[in-house]
């Protein structure tokens, strides 16, 4: 049984059949809906990411992401669109959408896209139950990331976020570089090593007692980093 089930929403028949097939072959449940009206039906079925095209016969579709995000629904959205201009595209990700691809489009960049944006959702839910971690006295929130109890900072920047929430889902693991680079920079062709030393070093000056003797952002030499919680987490 397929374990994401996709939302597409396209009216051209040729397209829609040449998408349905090759997701399901990538292993994806797809159903499909024409127009807008079919696609508020089946939000009721359980969808894990929607695939949308913006000309659409009843209606536009950044309407329908719209709709969507008044309902506070965070299914992933990726929108598909002959319509390429700067304007076009802020204004689809402004709608709600998470990503805009540009007819006609290669389908490899599709499968990737999707896999991305389902990947981020599967993160997101991992977080929910974890909204606190202290480090002796300095509190922070994990949804936000604000800090309270320090005069250090006020809240971690979205990365240093990030990396926060990868060391803390994976207590006491060996975290290889390449799989952290990928979790927190979605591209870790881009990123240098020497990057994610820099981010471990600010979260050890945040939260270590002593930043020279780490006890919770350990190096594990010529591997990663593994991270020990602090006495109150464990």
């Amino acid at each position: 049984m397929p374990s994401y089930n996709i939302l597409l929403v396209e009216d051209e028949d040729n397209v829609a059949a040449m998408l349905k097939l090759n997701l399901e072959a990538e292993g994806y449940g797809v159903v499909h809906a024409p127009n807008l009206a079919a696609a508020r039906t089946l939000m009721a079925e359980d969808i894990s990411l929607i695939v949308l095209d913006v000309m659409l016969p009843d209606g536009n579709g950044m309407d329908f992401a719209d709709e969507l995000r008044q309902q506070s629904l965070r299914l992933p959205i990726l929108m598909l669109t002959a319509k390429d201009t700067t304007g076009d595209i802020v204004e689809g990700l402004e709608s709600g959408a998470d990503d805009y691809l540009c007819k006609p489009f290669q389908l490899d960049e599709l499968l990737g896209r999707i896999f991305a944006l389902l990947r981020r959702q599967d993160w997101d839910k991992r977080q929910v139950e974890l909204e606190h971690i202290s480090f002796y006295g300095i509190d922070i929130d994990m949804r936000s990331g604000l800090i309270s109890g320090s005069s250090q900072a006020a809240a971690l920047t979205d990365i240093e976020l990030k990396l926060l929430r990868y060391f803390s889902q994976r207590p006491y693991e060996e975290l290889k570089r390449d799989d952290i680079m990928q979790a927190v920079w979605d591209a870790p062709s881009t990123v240098k090593s020497r990057t994610l030393d820099n981010f471990v070093l600010r979260l050890r000056k945040l939260f270590e007692p002593d930043v020279g003797n780490p006890q919770h952002f350990l190096t594990v030499y010529g591997s990663g980093y593994r991270y020990v919680p602090p006495p109150s987490e464990e």
